[in-house]
């Protein structure tokens, strides 16, 4: 998803990116920008601020969609995606970065899960075969590189202040450690609505 005002382009990233920059903008957002979507567009000008990012939030699995077709079958791409953690009853956001490949035969990996093929719940997508539904939500299937030059990067936020596991409290920092045991997994699926990123530049 784009934005453009005039003829420049301001920002290029995921609906989510955008319309939390337009909630948390400083000053006003520019009423003669325009977002586009593909071959949609949508003039800023036309909508309120609310109304705007409700729209905006809708194109998530459309963003998604795009941004994996225009992906060769098989070839790794730049993943970014948030998780939130509870603690303390207080949240934390994990940021992770990562590489993925998306629409392979999953059942002929290596170290993949045991008939990761078959879907243990959820229904595959009846249009796009990387997408899964469930309860309502939609998730993106994908397998994480095993390369060596491909490595995941993780970053914590907590009230929008980006944090490390030494600054926390032992008990904290050990229970951030544990929700990172069991992502190991070759395959694994995530919840569209938390794609920051997909596709481009890792950064």
């Amino acid at each position: 998803m784009k934005v453009l005002f005039g003829e420049n382009q301001i920002l290029e990233a995921s609906p989510l990116v955008i319309e939390r920059w337009i909630r948390e903008a400083t000053s006003p957002f520019p009423k003669d920008a325009v977002i586009k979507e593909g071959e949609e567009t949508i003039n800023v000008k036309d909508y309120s601020i609310d109304d705007l990012c409700s729209l905006v939030e809708t194109y998530q699995k459309k963003y998604v969609i795009n941004q994996a077709q225009s992906k060769r079958k098989g070839t790794y791409t730049p993943l970014i995606y948030k998780t939130i953690i509870t603690l303390g009853g207080e949240k934390v956001m994990r940021i992770t970065k990562t590489n993925v490949r998306i629409g392979i035969s999953y059942s002929n990996m290596k170290n993949s899960l045991p008939k990761s093929s078959d879907l243990p719940w959820g229904e595959w997508d009846k249009d796009y075969k990387f997408l899964i539904n469930h309860k309502g939500k939609t998730y993106l299937r994908c397998a994480l590189s095993q390369g060596k030059t491909h490595k995941k990067k993780e970053e914590y936020f907590k009230d929008g202040k980006k944090i490390k596991l030494s600054d926390l409290p032992k008990e904290e920092a050990d229970k951030l450690l544990t929700a990172n045991k069991g992502r190991t997994q070759t395959v694994f699926t995530i919840n569209v609505d938390n794609i920051i990123k997909l596709g481009g530049n890792e950064r």
